[in-house]
C-alpha cells in the first residue's frame, strides 16, 4: 500500500478554493445518492447483476462510459436505479468489466 506524503499546508489561495468547494457541497444530497446506488446494486434482478458486476470492478466510471460508448451520465443513472440499458448496451458494460455469461441447461 503507497502512503501519501504532505509537501506541508496549503497555500492560502489553493486552500480558500478548496474551502469554497467544500462549502457548496450537498453532503445530504450525496448520501441520498450513495444510499440509491446500493439499493439499486442489492436488488435480486438482472440489473443488479449488472450493477454489482461494476462496482466489483472498480474501473472509473469515465473509463467504463468511453470503452461502451455509454454516456457517462446514462450509466450513473443506471448505476443509481434511475435509468436502465438495452441489452447491448448491458453487453458491452459486462464485457468492458470482464464478466461472461455462461449459457447453462435449463431445470425441467
Amino acid at each position: 500500500m503507497s502512503k501519501i506524503q504532505s509537501r506541508g499546508p496549503l497555500p492560502p489561495d489553493l486552500r480558500h478554493r478548496f474551502q469554497q468547494a467544500l462549502a457548496g457541497v450537498d453532503r445530504d444530497r450525496i448520501d441520498a445518492n450513495f444510499n440509491r446506488t446500493e439499493s439499486a446494486a442489492a436488488e435480486n434482478s438482472f440489473s443488479g447483476f449488472v450493477r454489482r458486476s461494476v462496482h466489483r470492478r472498480r474501473k472509473p466510471l469515465s473509463l467504463l462510459s468511453q470503452d461502451t460508448g455509454i454516456e457517462l451520465e446514462r450509466l450513473v443513472n443506471f448505476l443509481r436505479g434511475d435509468g436502465e440499458l438495452n441489452v447491448a448496451e448491458t453487453g458491452r458494460v459486462l464485457a468492458a468489466v470482464d464478466v461472461e455469461l455462461v449459457e447453462t441447461e435449463a431445470a425441467n
